[in-house]
């Protein structure tokens, strides 16, 4: 009888080692999945929510854009903008250019205390996309991706270019 609980301790913990190494190899890739990195600042690509895609394909804002299969940007405008200045430059350069303009459609959107919605739905894939969008992004629509900004300041302005060209092939 103690030679079975030795083999049953023995048992346990070999599973709890392996499931500790499944762990540590899934959190690790989950690390390395994040497709595009820029030192300093918060971005990441997330898949967008079936709910969302629906929403960005049949919304009055969006669906041109979206049916389009260019890649668009969401920027806001107005009194209550969070960018600076000098974002607001580079930003401002960039749908000038070119290059950039044949890849992405800009989309200012001008930040407003009242907004009507035609149901609960749309308003929940508003609020939705507007929580993944953060303060800055662009959407793929042949990928169903969105990549974000959280948190626009000098660093983010400096690396706007470097953003565009990196996202150039996504």
């Amino acid at each position: 009888m103690d030679l079975n609980n030795k083999k049953y301790h023995l048992l346990l913990i070999l599973i709890y080692i392996a499931i500790f190494y499944l762990c540590f190899l899934l959190c690790s890739k989950e690390k390395t999945e994040k497709k595009f990195s820029f030192p300093g600042i918060d971005t990441d690509i997330v898949k967008l929510p079936s709910s969302v895609t629906e929403y960005l394909s049949v919304s009055s804002k969006y669906s041109s854009f979206y049916k389009q299969g260019k890649k668009f940007v969401i920027y806001f405008t107005g009194i209550d903008c969070p960018y600076g200045k000098t974002f607001q430059d580079r930003l401002e350069l960039l749908v000038k250019t070119p290059s950039i303009q044949q890849e992405y459609a800009f989309i200012p959107t001008e930040i407003s205390k009242t907004h009507y919605f035609r149901s609960r739905q749309e308003a929940e894939a508003e609020i939705e996309f507007n929580n993944l969008c953060h303060e800055f992004c662009l959407i793929n629509p042949g990928k169903q991706e969105l990549f974000y900004i959280n948190g626009i300041g000098e660093k983010e302005a400096e690396l706007l270019t470097d953003i565009f060209k990196t996202l150039q092939n996504w």
